[in-house]
């Protein structure tokens, strides 16, 4: 089954929903499909305050190459996770990137609980929780820090030789 980024961004959409720093609602939106749609909301953003925001970007979905037995191949779904910083100083930087981190390894221990539980195993059973990659990001949207992840999901690619479809 290959990853679908409208399953994964459902399933981001649900974690933004239900973690107390973000506290994503339709009324209160903090969660953005593209940078289009954050860019769209860019006025309502900016009343978030304390809250964090998370973005994920399907033009940043991209494969990277094979495994060792060339049966899967792994694909990257950035999550973006910002905070407003009001003052440009160092250390109110540090606190607004380490509190994204922070959201970050929350994520993780609820995704790796969910696919412990069956929870949303059509994304996570393909979901290595310990293969990421992850940068601090900012400024973006004036003002806003954070930490941008990059995660490894398998994607079940048949690269097998097929004689039938040869001449």
């Amino acid at each position: 089954m290959n990853i679908i980024f409208a399953d994964v961004a459902d399933y981001g959409e649900l974690l933004a929903t239900m973690h107390k720093d973000i506290l994503h609602t339709a009324q209160a939106p903090r969660f953005f499909r593209s940078w289009d749609e954050a860019e769209a909301y860019k006025a309502k953003i900016k009343q978030v305050e304390d809250k964090a925001i998370l973005v994920m970007d399907e033009t940043g979905l991209r494969g990277l190459g094979s495994n060792h037995d060339n049966n899967h191949r792994e694909r990257t779904i950035p999550f973006f996770i910002l905070k407003m910083c009001f003052k440009k100083d160092a250390k109110f930087i540090d606190a607004a990137a380490n509190s994204c981190e922070q959201i970050h390894n929350d994520f993780i221990g609820k995704m790796r609980y969910d696919k412990e539980e069956g929870t949303n195993d059509n994304i996570l059973s393909q979901f290595d929780p310990n293969n990421y990659n992850g940068e601090r990001i900012g400024p973006l949207f004036d003002n806003w820090y954070g930490y941008m992840f990059e995660h490894r999901f398998q994607s079940n690619v048949n690269l097998e030789y097929d004689a039938t479809k040869w001449l």
